[in-house]
């Protein structure tokens, strides 16, 4: 990407919430998603889906926020398998590549840009049920299977309103997210414009809780989580 068309490293790194509408109690995006949001939610509901967000927008704050408490292990850190770790039983290194198969690095998560969000199917939802963004409720007999096999295919046929699945695979890096749709129209941009630099930049300016580790391994975080 040319530099003139380059996107500022405060925008990248969610500290900046200038370019934010609230789509509804909390839950905010860029508005350059406004429409197309709108028009996927539309076709759900023509499909029998009740199409909500429950996660858009995350600020650095609130990423660190998140951080801090994985590190600290007030907040479960899962093996692949989806069983919870002792923190305590892991070297530096070992926690934090458990961490990152789930959670961004402050500043690096794509919630930062407001292009992507976690979305569910409010219809199939029991009365008092708690939403876990979770493996189970995603894959084959759970609840919101039906509805992510219709997005599929909505994606699939290039009729997602310029949505896609940015972590759809397992790929080595982060942990597929089935929930997690992101719009292309922006998000290349931003993906685009965050390299190995701009990551090194942000680690040196901005540290945190065991960034030293994060520090050590740049590259390979760099090319496993955030090159996907």
């Amino acid at each position: 990407m040319s530099e003139q068309n380059k996107i500022s490293p405060e925008f990248l790194f969610g500290m900046r919430n200038d370019f934010l509408m609230e789509i509804s109690s909390n839950i905010f995006i860029h508005r350059d998603l406004l429409t197309a949001y709108r028009s996927l939610q539309e076709k759900a509901q023509a499909a029998g889906f009740a199409l909500e967000i429950a996660s858009g927008f995350r600020s650095y704050e609130r990423q660190l926020f998140i951080w801090n408490d994985k590190i600290t292990g007030k907040r479960p850190i899962w093996d692949d398998l989806g069983n919870i770790l002792d923190p305590k039983k892991l070297n530096d290194e070992e926690l934090i590549f458990a961490i990152l198969r789930w959670s961004a690095i402050p500043g690096t998560s794509r919630h930062h840009w407001g292009s992507d969000l976690d979305v569910f199917n409010r219809k199939a939802m029991p009365e008092n049920y708690q939403l876990q963004l979770s493996a189970a409720e995603v894959s084959a007999g759970g609840i919101f299977a039906d509805f992510h096999n219709w997005l599929d295919d909505l994606i699939d046929n290039g009729k997602a309103c310029d949505f896609f699945r940015p972590y759809n695979f397992d790929l080595g890096g982060t942990h597929p997210e089935k929930w997690h749709i992101s719009y292309a129209p922006l998000a290349d941009r931003c993906y685009e414009s965050f390299d190995l630099e701009l990551f090194e930049q942000l680690l040196q300016q901005y540290p945190f809780p065991k960034s030293n580790i994060v520090e050590q391994n740049a590259i390979e975080i760099f090319n496993r989580f955030l090159s996907i």
